[in-house]
């Protein structure tokens, strides 16, 4: 991640009389363009198979000791490869729906977002 950061700084617009100090971190991050199909897939988690998903985790990779920002972010894909493809296998898919599951939700809503 420290090579996305663009700034980490006290920020004394969020004061809010804490006895800790604001902060503000900025970070450049890309991601890849999605298909419109892959930015709306949903998943059903009431449907979710919690015994495949403790099965999965016990497969779960450990990380070891990560001694440079390399490791890091070697083992973090590695990890979130890994989530994604438990998700994959033991959460279905969600049904499409007709419309916006939330009736305030308009194109202009989604344009301005």
């Amino acid at each position: 991640m420290a090579r996305h950061l663009v700034s980490c700084k006290k920020d004394d617009r969020l004061e809010s009389g804490s006895d800790h100090y604001p902060i503000t971190t900025l970070l450049a991050l890309e991601s890849p363009p999605q298909s419109q199909q892959q930015r709306q897939q949903r998943r059903n988690w009431k449907k979710m198979d919690r015994d495949g998903v403790a099965a999965g985790a016990e497969h779960l990779p450990q990380p070891g000791a990560l001694a440079t920002a390399e490791e890091i972010e070697d083992y973090t894909t590695n990890l979130l490869e890994f989530l994604e493809g438990l998700v994959e296998r033991t959460v279905p898919a969600a049904k499409d729906t007709v419309g916006y599951s939330c009736p305030w939700w308009t194109q202009d809503v989604e344009e301005e977002v």
